[in-house]
């Protein structure tokens, strides 16, 4: 499935207003969370290069479920600092 497909369909399952059960959430939470990488972003998968796409795919799903608190904002910041290009 991969980052992007879960957020497709965690995002669908929240505009049709299907709740997630806590059991699915925490797995999904769990899996997602082994997607981050030492450099602070997260691959597409467990073991894949971070990306500036599937770490904002966390980011939005964290929102979503109400789990924002327990990412490592500055790692995460970090990363994407690390894109910038100032030419």
């Amino acid at each position: 499935m991969g980052v992007p497909g879960a957020y497709w369909g965690i995002t669908s399952c929240y505009l049709i207003k299907k709740k997630l059960d806590d059991k699915t959430i925490d797995e999904l939470w769990d899996w997602l969370m082994k997607c981050q990488n030492e450099d602070g972003g997260f691959g597409g998968n467990v073991g894949h290069d971070s990306n500036l796409t599937c770490t904002l795919y966390i980011l939005i799903i964290s929102m979503l479920f109400d789990r924002l608190d327990s990412l490592n904002k500055e790692n995460i910041n970090k990363f994407v600092m690390s894109l910038y290009d100032e030419k």
